[in-house]
């Protein structure tokens, strides 16, 4: 039931799979930015 209404939100909002893959892609990438940047200030 949670797939189905996910399915129904993103046809009402139009959004597709590829921009929330790209989405999710931004984020991880912020994130090893982030903690790389976090790693050399400590050592």
């Amino acid at each position: 039931m949670s797939e189905e209404n996910n399915t129904l939100g993103m046809q009402m909002l139009n959004i597709e799979l590829q921009k929330v893959s790209l989405g999710a892609l931004i984020l991880a990438l912020g994130m090893l930015v982030d903690n790389a940047i976090v790693v050399l200030m400590e050592s």
